[in-house]
C-alpha cells in the first residue's frame, strides 16, 4: 500500500483492502452468535464513521489554518448581533402591523 502522506491508492491497494476486510470479518465472526456479530459490527461501523468524520474535518499538517485575530472575530460577532437586532425589530414591526 502507499506510504507517507500520499493519498493516491491504486486499484490493487483498494482491492486488497476489500479482501482484507472480508477475511477479517470471517475470522471475527467465527464461533460468534448473531447478536455478538451485530454488536461487533455496529462497534466497527461506529469506529469507521468516527474516523471518516475526523478525516474530513482535520487539516493537512502542511496547510495549518490561518490564525484569526480576536478583533476580527469580535467584529464579525458584533456584525451578526446587529443583523439579528434588525431582524427582531422587523418582526416586532410586522407583529404590530398585524395587531392593528
Amino acid at each position: 500500500m502507499s506510504q507517507g502522506h500520499n493519498n493516491d491508492f491504486s486499484t490493487t491497494d483498494l482491492n486488497s483492502l476489500v479482501i482484507l476486510a472480508a477475511v477479517l470479518a470471517i475470522v471475527i465472526a467465527k464461533g460468534k452468535t448473531t447478536e455478538e456479530m451485530n454488536i461487533i459490527g455496529n462497534f466497527l461501523s461506529t469506529a469507521g464513521t468516527a474516523l471518516t468524520i475526523l478525516g474530513s474535518v482535520s487539516q493537512p499538517e502542511d496547510n495549518p489554518p490561518e490564525p484569526v485575530s480576536l478583533t476580527a472575530n469580535m467584529n464579525d460577532l458584533q456584525q451578526q448581533l446587529n443583523q439579528l437586532k434588525q431582524q427582531i425589530e422587523q418582526f416586532e414591526q410586522k407583529l404590530q402591523d398585524l395587531s392593528s
